[in-house]
């Protein structure tokens, strides 16, 4: 969870790839009850993110990687609940800027991320790491 003072785990599951949970003697192996079944981690992040919600720890914001960015459901999650996200997509991405406007995400920045306020704030951002 992301405060003032730095940053926190707040949640965690266990991943376990579909192919392994569907081979029974890798699964007696390593102990997984029969009960357990095939979660993506976009699911599993849902998971937590509703307990934090029940629970009233719920960030205003959070954080994730491709995998939980190309999710839909936990997009659509987070916007149901008012939570911000920032989430890393593959350029061809396509992002709904207006209803029936859909944009690839390398379109996106190249368009509407290049004005000099922008750049300003990329600088500003990144210091000297910035290509010009």
């Amino acid at each position: 969870m992301p405060t003032t003072g730095g940053h926190a785990l707040v949640g965690a599951r266990v991943y376990l790839p579909e192919d392994q949970l569907a081979d029974v003697a890798r699964r007696d192996t390593a102990g997984v009850p029969e009960d357990v079944r095939f979660r993506a981690k976009s699911q599993l992040a849902q998971d937590i993110l509703t307990g934090m919600i029940a629970d009233d720890t719920m960030p205003p914001w959070v954080a994730g990687d491709e995998v939980y960015g190309r999710s839909g459901p936990l997009r659509k999650f987070l916007q149901d609940n008012g939570i911000g996200y920032v989430m890393r997509v593959r350029c061809a991405f396509r992002a709904e800027l207006a209803p029936g406007r859909r944009m690839r995400a390398d379109a996106v920045a190249a368009t509407h991320l290049t004005s000099c306020k922008h750049q300003r704030w990329w600088v500003d951002l990144l210091g000297d790491r910035v290509q010009k």
